[in-house]
């Protein structure tokens, strides 16, 4: 019998919600926000003139923070799978 309380059960349980989550209207259009924030900031930094710092480091920011979004979602649906997997392995 699995306890609710388990904080295996918990993190795969929360990895199966982002799952969900990113594959919903809501979830789709911040992914495609962030990869065009990506884009973007790559594109800023490619043509950026290397005398104004500033203008270099608002597009570093607006990809980092993209990036960093997405990785968070991605580290949650990872971390759920396997927790998945050991809940898995410990019922068989």
């Amino acid at each position: 019998m699995l306890n609710p309380d388990d904080p295996t059960l918990r993190t795969a349980v929360f990895g199966k919600q982002v799952e969900q989550f990113m594959e919903s209207d809501i979830g789709c259009y911040l992914t495609q926000c962030a990869e065009k924030d990506i884009e973007k900031g790559l594109a800023a930094l490619r043509s950026a003139d290397p005398f104004e710092p500033a203008k270099i480091v608002a597009a570093q920011m607006k990809v980092k923070i993209a990036e960093t979004v997405m990785g968070w979602l991605g580290d949650a649906i990872r971390a759920g799978l396997q927790a998945t997997e050991a809940i898995k392995e410990d019922v068989s």
